[in-house]
């Protein structure tokens, strides 16, 4: 009796410690927003769909491949119109969004571990990802990073439900029941997409498993039925809301690169990737530990990851290895971020490696409780790190809400700003505002303020994009006589433009890798 009590009490645990997860990024969730601007453009498609006016922010001027697309994908948005149609701008409010759909990702994590493991290894696992400093900093970003998650993974949830019996595989049995999954698994694909572009991943991923997983050259019905639900949605995204036009610019303009060029840059990702492997288990104080803890982590997944290959190729890993090639060749500035719906999986993928190293369950679990023991100190010793009630530099600063209000204060609504965070700008102060098309040479440039009418330059804000502030620097004091101070502040200076001066030449811009997009997305 004792036994079966127990047995029971632990099913609950995985939803008990991802609820756990839940409660403590509710507990800190930080005040105000970094400065990275993307998450502003999110705001606004929210605002726009709340207030059922044009998805495209008519604020933001966008100048194409700057920076990153006109228009992000709509899903994350529409979660988040709800939101500001009740609260407003309340970025507490819409960072709850984000962190309950990651807890939801995370129980439909603990689904895919099911068939895998005990309940009380289902709820570690959680625990080592949902407690994780690198994520639960991301909570505080409203981006579409963690929200991804909870589609992207339920897609591949549905996709192993289909393709699980023997039954199934034999004969491609077809019924309602496996018309309904098939519709609803391509509505969760397209609600990938939605989210995030590389979501379209899933389709192709499902129809190369399905034809390795068959072998037929031609696709089962399910996979017939679901590319073609989320093909249907997807145009559907592209005539009412937002295609990847955008996107396309920015890889057109990075594949005028040579061959070498681009070569070059996939060295430089990769690497850049693997660093921010090692940032997922960063201490905050320790670099070898650090170093020590990511190396033995990423041994483990190597190993755990080609030991489920080698036994049966899953939709899973499938996915996972088209996912890495891709934000590897793909000229984007992803960063750290592309790596955030791996980080359950390498967790997963660790866990995997420890059960099959050839040593007896004796030094097994000795070197489980000791990698669980070093995975706890890292987190805690992080944490310490860590503020966990605001954002030390950011747009709640003293200095950057003095400069907004200045925007809408002192300037006319009429005012047109060319600054480094256009979006930002254009969320706040209800002001247009643009990026400065860096690769145009002076007169091209004052050309381009002449045409969208601009008449602020700023300046700032300081310390954040150093080497696009040190291009406007350098062109503000290159015609300082065209230009008045109207506004300034440790963070900021706000110059009016007097007119259009006679400009010549190409004020000096140097990029770090000259193959490097601007961020985006």
């Amino acid at each position: 009796m004792l036994e079966t009590g127990a047995l029971e009490s632990a099913r609950w645990l995985p939803l008990a410690v991802a609820l756990a997860v839940g409660v403590f990024y509710l507990l800190t969730i930080r005040t105000g927003h970094e400065w990275g601007d993307d998450f502003s453009l999110y705001l606004m498609h929210a605002r726009n769909l709340a207030g059922g006016l044009e998805y495209r922010p008519a604020e933001y001027l966008h100048y194409s491949p700057y920076i990153g697309p006109d228009a992000y994908p709509p899903v994350f948005p529409l979660l988040l119109a709800p939101v500001y149609w009740l609260f407003g701008l309340n970025l507490t409010a819409m960072k709850v969004v984000v962190i309950v759909t990651f807890v939801v990702s995370l129980l439909v994590f603990g689904q895919m571990l099911k068939e895998k493991m005990s309940p009380i290894w289902q709820a570690g696992l959680i625990a080592v990802a949902g407690f994780c400093p690198y994520l639960w900093d991301k909570k505080d970003r409203l981006t579409s990073d963690l929200v991804f998650l909870v589609f992207a993974y339920l897609g591949i949830l549905l996709v192993n439900k289909s393709y699980r019996t023997e039954q199934a595989e034999r004969t491609d049995k077809w019924d309602g029941n496996r018309l309904k999954l098939a519709l609803a698994t391509g509505v969760v694909f397209y609600l990938a997409y939605g989210t995030r572009s590389l979501g379209l991943l899933l389709v192709p991923c499902l129809l190369l498993f399905d034809l390795v997983h068959r072998r037929k050259w031609l696709p089962s019905r399910f996979a017939s039925v679901v590319t073609a639900v989320t093909g249907i949605l997807v145009l559907l995204q592209s005539r009412l809301l937002h295609s990847d036009r955008g996107y396309y610019d920015q890889l057109a303009t990075s594949f005028h690169d040579s061959a070498g060029a681009w070569l070059q840059y996939i060295r430089g990702n990769v690497f850049g990737y693997g660093m921010a492997l090692t940032e997922i288990w960063d201490n905050g104080y320790h670099r070898p530990g650090r170093l020590a803890l990511a190396t033995t982590m990423t041994v483990l997944m190597l190993v755990g990851y080609l030991a489920r290959v080698r036994k049966k190729l899953n939709y899973l890993e499938l996915f996972v290895a088209v996912y890495l090639v891709t934000v590897s060749v793909v000229p984007m500035d992803g960063g750290g971020r592309y790596l955030i719906p791996l980080v359950p999986l390498f967790v997963l993928y660790a866990w995997e490696g420890l059960q099959v190293i050839p040593v007896g369950n004796r030094v097994r679990n000795a070197v489980v409780v000791m990698l669980g023991i070093a995975i706890l100190g890292s987190y805690v010793a992080k944490y310490t790190r860590l503020d966990l009630k605001t954002f030390p530099d950011g747009i709640t600063k003293a200095e950057a809400v003095e400069f907004f209000d200045y925007v809408k204060q002192r300037t006319r609504p009429s005012d047109v700003f060319i600054f480094t965070k256009p979006r930002a700008l254009a969320l706040f102060t209800d002001r247009k505002s643009s990026f400065y098309p860096v690769h145009l040479n002076d007169k091209g440039l004052w050309d381009y303020f002449q045409r969208i009418k601009a008449t602020h330059i700023v300046l700032g804000p300081k310390g954040i994009s150093p080497e696009e502030q040190e291009f406007l620097t350098t062109f503000v004091g290159k015609y300082s006589t065209s230009l008045r101070r109207e506004f300034a502040n440790d963070d900021f200076v706000s110059y009016r433009i007097l007119g259009i001066p006679q400009a010549s030449g190409r004020t000096n811009y140097k990029r770090t890798r000259l193959t490097d997009p601007l961020p985006q997305e």
